[in-house]
């Protein structure tokens, strides 16, 4: 009996090593998966940064073409730098400098006050060296005696430096950026400048701020602009780290995670998997003894397939169904989890996100986009909107000059419904002649935000009943140039917080487009209210 017992064991130690492999497999996926996610949310976090900065300096940029500054009216330019200043965020003070360094008004004191030089020498220098807009690094503020950055650019009358204007932005700033993102909390975001100190930091930024980051995360940065990394937090704790820089700005944001988030979930599958191992093999163990009469019979067929092997007969075949029903268990388990992976690897490819045509949304992408606008409507009691529209004179194109023109058009439909909207609101297609905006951020009003979006989807069905000229391609012919009149049926639904199916608010604006396009094309319906749930 206990060579049976041990025979019992001996097999089930294969299926356990399959299991323990596609079980680390599976882990492995799903940290990569977690890897990936830490790429793409540095790479947002990375174009929020960009957006702020981009931002400021265009508002510095504007503000030194104030005439006050070409009469020279100092005062009256120090109201409108402070009106401004008051209007972008408190974290925001101007400076304006002469072209010896020394500051003549600062909007974080009084006018009568008096003032030190430019607190960054080096910066000032390179503005009026090049004569071009910088963004400096973080530095203490000759005025504040706080850690801050600033963006200074030229003031010239006559083609000659008269002033250099500078907005200073403190961490503060980019620190509530990093806080708009609602990241895990066991996720540590920061922001360095293009000399790799720390800007902005999600955790203990009072503590961390102007440090350094890690000697291995500036070599990484140095070499290679984006990527993924095991190192180690300011604070000494292994992490593993994706990090983005901009070629913009030349800052990077970093993303990182301690090594507990990465291997709690190891840990756990692996003490699932030792816990099944006992347990199986004492169950193995308790059924060899008193199965013992049914394996016999599967050993004496395994014994003449041994035997035959012996013999070097052909055709040797062992049975592959025992009638054991752990072992079979086993085997499907295996099947069963290699479809799971199989199914995992279909869905990582199919996780683009945008049309391959006109590089809209799609979509997936798009019920993504409003199921965070619900989100948002929640918090900030705003409606949003659903523009579905279909082209009217879509097929006549394809059946006049082929599927080249067809996308042509496609491709010219949606450049102008981007151009119709924000760059918040969402344009997305559905394939075919189907397209579908998502309007976020309307008013409170139920009244207004109709008003708000019906006038959107006026301005895109107007903008996309202009004439097209498609440039055709015939082999061996000059390009010909097909001027094309197209029209579209425009449905819009109006929702606010609600709790409901996303997929009842892309009905009611398909339903609404199609009442449109019975109503006669080239026309804009809305749809009744959405009733609550």
């Amino acid at each position: 009996m206990p060579g049976l017992s041990w025979f019992f064991i001996i097999a089930l130690i294969p299926g356990l090593l399959i299991g323990l492999a596609l079980s680390y497999a599976i882990y492995q996926s799903e940290r990569n998966s977690l890897e990936e996610g830490a790429q793409r949310t540095a790479r947002a976090l990375l174009s929020a940064i960009d957006s702020e900065l981009i931002k400021a300096q265009f508002t510095v940029v504007t503000l030194s073409k104030s005439e006050s500054l070409m009469t020279p009216n100092l005062g009256a330019f120090y109201r409108q730098a402070s009106e401004v200043a008051a209007a972008v965020g408190s974290e925001n003070n101007f400076v304006l400098s002469d072209v010896q360094g020394w500051q003549l008004l600062n909007t974080a004191r009084p006018p009568t006050d008096t003032l030190p030089r430019h607190g960054n020498p080096a910066q000032f220098r390179k503005v009026a060296q090049t004569g071009l807009p910088v963004i400096s690094n973080l530095y203490t503020g000759a005025v504040l005696k706080r850690p801050l950055v600033s963006i200074d650019v030229p003031v010239t009358h006559d083609g000659k430096l008269v002033y250099v204007l500078s907005v200073g932005l403190l961490p503060e700033q980019f620190n509530n950026l990093l806080a708009e993102q609602k990241l895990p909390d066991d996720w540590i975001a920061t922001v360095l400048d293009a000399q790799d100190t720390v800007v902005a930091r999600n955790l203990s930024p009072a503590r961390m701020i102007a440090r350094k980051a890690t000697d291995d995360l500036r070599q990484q940065i140095a070499s290679h602009g984006r990527g993924t990394m095991a190192s180690r937090s300011l604070e000494g704790n292994p992490t593993f780290l994706a990090y983005e820089k901009s070629d913009t700005t030349g800052w990077t944001v970093v993303v990182a995670m301690t090594k507990d988030v990465l291997y709690r979930d190891l840990y756990r599958l692996l003490t699932l998997v030792a816990l099944s191992l006992v347990g199986f093999i004492g169950s193995g163990l308790l059924l060899a003894w008193i199965f013992s009469s049914h394996v016999r019979q599967a050993l004496k067929a395994l014994g003449a397939a041994a035997d035959a092997a012996t013999l070097q007969e052909h055709d040797v075949h062992a049975p592959t169904t025992s009638g054991i029903h752990e072992i079979d268990r086993l085997a499907g388990q295996f099947n069963a989890m290699h479809e799971a992976q199989k199914k995992l690897e279909t869905t990582i490819r199919r996780m683009a996100f945008h049309d391959p045509l006109t590089s809209l949304a799609n979509r997936r992408l798009l019920m993504d986009r409003l199921h965070q606008a619900i989100a948002s409507n929640k918090r900030t009691e705003r409606h949003g909107a659903l523009i579905f529209l279909d082209l009217d004179n879509f097929k006549s194109l394809n059946d006049s000059q082929r599927h080249a023109a067809g996308d042509l058009l496609l491709i010219e439909v949606a450049a102008r419904l981007k151009q119709s909207v924000r760059e918040v609101d969402t344009v997305a297609r559905f394939g075919g002649d189907e397209f579908v905006v998502l309007v976020i951020d309307l008013d409170g009003d139920e009244a207004v935000a109709t008003s708000e979006a019906m006038l959107i989807a006026e301005k895109i069905r107007a903008r996309l009943a202009e004439p097209y000229h498609l440039p055709i391609q015939s082999e061996g012919q000059l390009d010909t140039v097909v001027e094309h009149h197209c029209t579209a049926s425009v449905g819009v639904a109006l929702f606010a917080a609600q709790e409901m199916d996303l997929d009842v608010i892309l009905d009611l604006a398909d339903a609404t487009m199609y009442e449109a396009k019975k109503a006669g094309r080239n026309r804009v319906h809305l749809a009744k209210p959405v009733p609550a749930p």
